[in-house]
Order: structure tokens, then C-alpha cells, then sequence
């Protein structure tokens, strides 16, 4: 399975609907997200990893990728920080 790169859209049909106060996930299966920037080093070395990962764990878990910068509701939502 691909990682899948979500959109505003996206991330609220598959991971949450961040207009409630209360995190409820509404994915059918675990999931893993990187909120990165495309600018930023760590992230880019990170992307190999997620691939295997994408492979390693088809069908069992879902890896989505969240461009911080185009879209920044979501990782603010989560509290990350770069």
C-alpha cells in the first residue's frame, strides 16, 4: 500500500474532524501521520522509512502524509511543531 497524501479534505473524511473539541479518530484501521515540511531535513530522511514501512504493514496500517505548510489546521490540531 502507498502512503497516501491527505489534503484538508482527506484528513477530515479519514483521520478526524478537527471542528470538535474532542479528538475522535474515523479511520477502520491504526494509522500513522507525518505532518512534515517539504523544506525540512529530517522529514525528507524520514520518507524512505515510511515507504518501507507502507510495504511492511499493508492492510494492517494506514501511513498519511500531511504537508504542514499547505495545510496547517491539521498539525496544529495535533500539537506538532517543527
Amino acid at each position: 500500500m502507498a502512503i497516501i497524501h491527505l489534503n484538508m479534505a482527506g484528513f477530515l473524511r479519514r483521520v478526524a474532524d478537527i471542528g470538535n473539541k474532542e479528538w475522535k479518530f474515523l479511520g477502520e484501521r491504526p494509522a500513522l501521520i507525518d505532518f512534515y515540511a517539504p523544506w525540512c531535513g529530517p522529514c525528507k530522511m524520514l520518507s524512505p522509512v515510511l515507504e518501507e514501512l507502507s510495504d511492511e504493514f499493508e492492510g494492517k496500517v494506514d501511513i498519511y502524509k500531511v504537508n504542514r505548510k499547505n495545510f496547517p489546521q491539521p498539525s496544529a490540531y495535533a500539537r506538532c511543531r517543527h
